[in-house]
């Protein structure tokens, strides 16, 4: 590894630096080079995008998107990528994953944070690929995870960031992950449950749910921690969201 690129590694693990170089970096794609676009019109309803009362699930991300610079203090912290550190943290604790040579796919990063977030865990740029409904940077393909723009047997992790809770169509989403995923290739999915917005149809409520849907292609789970499983207790009333993480191999 380069000297310069080991050093940029370090400084991606500082949180403090990952936030204000990925912020501004946002500030000058979004407001000065106008690159930020949509795969799909943000109010589309078609597509498999979830959708609750008040709004699309690329309505919702996009609020996320375009507010920071409104609302500093309050947006300034999403820069920090931490989504992406706790769907990295399970992966480094198994022994066998080569982040220096394997081939990485995040799907819905939705900031160039989450990306370097990967790089700062020990991925190499060149080998992170990303993808998104929405993008400013061309760090992040715009495309559709439903969908992807990448051959059969692409990567060796994938890195599913918080987005099937933001479709209808799971099925069909593992089925595509599975497709671009190489044969024993991991993939870490993250989910978020919050009591007051509630996109999709499938609620996806347990982890032995969203692990059936890889049928025949499950080699092994790794790593399983959902806040609705039996084997977690729940407490009544819960106002607070809580996430849930799952590491499986895929065979093929």
């Amino acid at each position: 590894m380069h000297i310069a690129e080991k050093l940029f590694r370090n400084f991606c693990k500082v949180k403090l630096f990952l936030a204000a170089y990925t912020y501004f970096r946002f500030l000058y794609f979004f407001y000065i080079k106008k690159s930020f676009k949509t795969l799909y019109p943000i109010d589309s309803t078609d597509h498999g995008m979830a959708k609750n009362s008040y709004e699309t699930a690329l309505e919702s991300n996009v609020y996320h998107t375009n507010k920071p610079v409104r609302n500093f203090f309050k947006y300034f912290s999403k820069f920090k990528a931490t989504r992406s550190n706790e769907l990295c943290y399970p992966l480094k604790s198994l022994g066998f994953v080569d982040f220096q040579n394997s081939k990485v796919l995040s799907v819905g990063p939705r900031l160039e944070s989450e990306v370097f977030t990967l790089f700062a865990n020990g991925f190499r740029m060149q080998n992170i690929k990303s993808i998104d409904l929405q993008t400013y940077t061309n760090l992040i393909d715009l495309g559709d995870m439903l969908k992807m723009p990448y051959e059969d047997n692409s990567f060796d992790i994938i890195i599913v960031g918080w987005v099937l809770a933001y479709t209808d169509k799971v099925e069909e989403a593992i089925n595509e992950l599975v497709r671009v995923a190489k044969n024993g290739s991991l993939i870490s999915i993250g989910i978020s449950h919050k009591p007051d917005i509630q996109l999709s149809k499938i609620p996806l409520k347990s982890s032995k749910e969203i692990i059936s849907y890889f049928g025949d292609n499950l080699n092994e789970v790794y790593f399983s921690h959902h806040p609705n499983d039996d084997s977690f207790i729940k407490k009544e009333n819960q106002i607070k969201s809580v996430k849930s993480i799952i590491v499986v191999s895929v065979k093929k």
